[in-house]
């Protein structure tokens, strides 16, 4: 019985400390795109599919890669049941 509460224990603490993690990430990118002008005139050129040039376009790239990563994160969680079904709807109504 010990045992049993204490892996469940374990298991809540773990979940919460993916999401935590997961949240900083996003929490970090959308903070970076909005306070940088120039990223988030980037972000937005990109995402219009504007024609960027060479320099702006690495950028781009970049950003996109951070931003799938952290939703790849939370994708994986969701597929593996570690994730509260109300952040995952939560995040599937953002992008």
């Amino acid at each position: 019985m010990y045992l049993s509460t204490q892996i469940r224990i374990q298991n809540r603490e773990s979940k919460l400390s993916t999401i935590n993690n997961l949240t900083q990430q996003w929490i970090t990118f959308i903070a970076m795109v909005a306070e940088n002008g120039e990223l988030a005139d980037i972000w937005s050129e990109g995402l219009k599919g504007t024609n960027l040039p060479t320099g702006k376009e690495v950028r781009f790239r970049a950003l996109a890669g951070s931003y799938f990563l952290v939703l790849q994160g939370f994708y994986l969680q969701q597929i593996d049941d570690r994730l509260d079904p109300r952040i995952w709807t939560g995040l599937r109504m953002v992008w």
